[in-house]
């Protein structure tokens, strides 16, 4: 049986997507596909940089 992952919404593209506990935490920073790169905090997120488009990075 899967457990269930925290949810994630990106505030710059509005893009859903699963996050893991740490990153709910705001012990690790996320990054969404469209670039945003910032960390959850008290279910608000915070926003570090515009990173680019994770394409661009790999």
């Amino acid at each position: 049986m899967e457990t269930d992952c925290p949810r994630f919404r990106c505030p710059k593209c509005k893009a859903m997507g699963k996050i893991d506990d740490e990153q709910d935490l705001g012990k690790v920073s996320i990054v969404c596909p469209c670039g945003w790169h910032g960390y959850s905090k008290e279910g608000q997120t915070i926003t570090l940089k515009d990173v680019g488009k994770v394409e661009d990075i790999l």
